[in-house]
Protein backbone atom coordinates (compact mmCIF):
# COMPACT_ATOMS: atom_id res chain seq x y z
CA UNK A 1 0.00 0.00 0.00
CA UNK A 2 2.80 2.69 1.18
CA UNK A 3 4.84 2.04 -2.63
CA UNK A 4 1.56 3.08 -3.99
CA UNK A 5 0.93 6.33 -1.64
CA UNK A 6 4.61 7.05 -2.50
CA UNK A 7 3.97 7.47 -5.94
CA UNK A 8 4.58 4.32 -7.44
CA UNK A 9 1.21 3.67 -8.29
CA UNK A 10 1.18 0.68 -10.53
CA UNK A 11 3.92 -1.55 -8.51
CA UNK A 12 1.73 -0.52 -5.59
CA UNK A 13 -1.11 -2.31 -6.90
CA UNK A 14 0.28 -4.90 -8.26
CA UNK A 15 1.45 -5.88 -5.02
CA UNK A 16 -2.45 -5.18 -3.29
CA UNK A 17 -3.81 -7.28 -6.47
CA UNK A 18 -1.55 -10.02 -5.05
CA UNK A 19 -2.05 -9.89 -1.78
CA UNK A 20 -5.87 -9.79 -2.59
CA UNK A 21 -5.58 -12.97 -4.70
CA UNK A 22 -3.30 -14.95 -1.89
CA UNK A 23 -5.74 -13.96 0.69
CA UNK A 24 -9.63 -13.72 -0.28
CA UNK A 25 -10.33 -12.90 2.89
CA UNK A 26 -7.76 -9.51 3.40
CA UNK A 27 -8.69 -6.80 4.85
CA UNK A 28 -11.15 -4.33 3.10
CA UNK A 29 -8.93 -1.33 3.33
CA UNK A 30 -7.09 -3.20 0.93
CA UNK A 31 -9.40 -1.70 -1.79
CA UNK A 32 -8.63 2.01 -0.92
CA UNK A 33 -5.25 1.75 -3.34
CA UNK A 34 -7.33 0.47 -6.38
CA UNK A 35 -9.87 2.83 -5.72
CA UNK A 36 -7.30 5.83 -4.82
CA UNK A 37 -5.60 4.69 -8.28
CA UNK A 38 -8.76 5.48 -9.95
CA UNK A 39 -9.37 8.52 -8.70
CA UNK A 40 -6.56 10.60 -9.21
CA UNK A 41 -7.07 9.30 -12.94
CA UNK A 42 -10.33 10.83 -13.00
CA UNK A 43 -11.70 7.27 -13.54
CA UNK A 44 -14.43 7.55 -10.69
CA UNK A 45 -16.93 4.89 -11.79
CA UNK A 46 -14.23 2.45 -11.98
CA UNK A 47 -13.04 3.67 -8.26
CA UNK A 48 -16.45 3.71 -6.81
CA UNK A 49 -16.57 -0.11 -7.61
CA UNK A 50 -13.93 -0.61 -5.55
CA UNK A 51 -14.82 2.08 -2.84
CA UNK A 52 -18.34 0.14 -2.48
CA UNK A 53 -16.08 -3.05 -1.10
CA UNK A 54 -14.76 -1.28 1.47
CA UNK A 55 -17.22 -2.37 4.32
CA UNK A 56 -15.94 0.02 7.18
CA UNK A 57 -19.11 1.25 8.59
CA UNK A 58 -17.36 3.25 11.27
CA UNK A 59 -14.37 4.48 9.31
CA UNK A 60 -14.56 7.99 8.08
CA UNK A 61 -12.35 7.49 4.80
CA UNK A 62 -14.83 4.86 3.79
CA UNK A 63 -17.82 6.88 3.95
CA UNK A 64 -15.25 9.63 2.56
CA UNK A 65 -14.26 8.25 -0.22
CA UNK A 66 -18.28 7.08 -1.21
CA UNK A 67 -19.16 10.83 -1.02
CA UNK A 68 -16.31 12.29 -3.14
CA UNK A 69 -16.90 9.90 -5.60
CA UNK A 70 -20.67 10.04 -6.10
CA UNK A 71 -19.93 14.33 -5.64
CA UNK A 72 -17.35 14.13 -8.48
CA UNK A 73 -19.75 12.24 -10.79
CA UNK A 74 -22.78 14.69 -10.49
CA UNK A 75 -24.75 12.18 -8.33
CA UNK A 76 -25.59 14.47 -5.47
CA UNK A 77 -28.15 12.70 -3.79
CA UNK A 78 -25.69 9.38 -2.51
CA UNK A 79 -23.14 12.24 -1.87
CA UNK A 80 -25.31 13.65 0.33
CA UNK A 81 -26.18 10.15 2.03
CA UNK A 82 -22.43 9.57 2.93
CA UNK A 83 -21.65 12.92 3.46
CA UNK A 84 -23.99 12.92 6.45
CA UNK A 85 -22.57 9.61 7.61
CA UNK A 86 -18.92 10.81 7.42
CA UNK A 87 -19.84 13.95 9.50
CA UNK A 88 -21.53 12.12 12.02
CA UNK A 89 -18.59 9.69 12.40
CA UNK A 90 -16.16 12.44 12.42
CA UNK A 91 -17.50 15.98 12.67
CA UNK A 92 -14.12 17.59 11.80
CA UNK A 93 -13.53 15.91 8.91
CA UNK A 94 -12.73 19.35 7.11
CA UNK A 95 -10.65 20.70 9.40
CA UNK A 96 -8.34 18.01 9.12
CA UNK A 97 -8.63 15.87 6.07
CA UNK A 98 -6.12 17.73 4.10
CA UNK A 99 -3.34 17.03 6.73
CA UNK A 100 -4.57 13.01 6.16
CA UNK A 101 -3.75 13.15 2.68
CA UNK A 102 -0.50 14.79 3.02
CA UNK A 103 0.62 12.69 5.43
CA UNK A 104 -0.19 9.26 3.47
CA UNK A 105 0.85 10.67 0.23
CA UNK A 106 3.89 11.39 -0.84
CA UNK A 107 3.96 12.94 -3.74
CA UNK A 108 2.77 16.79 -4.32
CA UNK A 109 0.95 16.82 -7.30
CA UNK A 110 -1.35 13.44 -5.86
CA UNK A 111 -1.62 15.45 -2.63
CA UNK A 112 -2.92 18.61 -4.37
CA UNK A 113 -5.33 16.22 -6.96
CA UNK A 114 -7.20 14.86 -3.53
CA UNK A 115 -6.94 17.69 -1.65
CA UNK A 116 -8.68 19.75 -4.27
CA UNK A 117 -11.34 17.16 -4.64
CA UNK A 118 -12.23 17.27 -1.30
CA UNK A 119 -12.68 20.63 -1.39
CA UNK A 120 -14.40 20.59 -4.84
CA UNK A 121 -17.04 17.85 -3.00
CA UNK A 122 -17.62 19.99 0.22
CA UNK A 123 -14.93 17.73 2.32
CA UNK A 124 -12.07 19.95 3.45
CA UNK A 125 -11.99 23.55 4.13
CA UNK A 126 -10.11 25.64 1.27
CA UNK A 127 -6.39 27.06 2.55
CA UNK A 128 -6.52 30.89 3.62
Amino acid sequence: QLIAYGGEWERGREVVEKVKRMNPHHAPWLHFVSAHDHMRKGEFQEALEYAEKINMPGYPWAMGIRAFLYGAMGREREAEKYRKMLFELDPDFKQHARLVVRGWMAVEEDQEGFVKGLIMTGLAEPEE
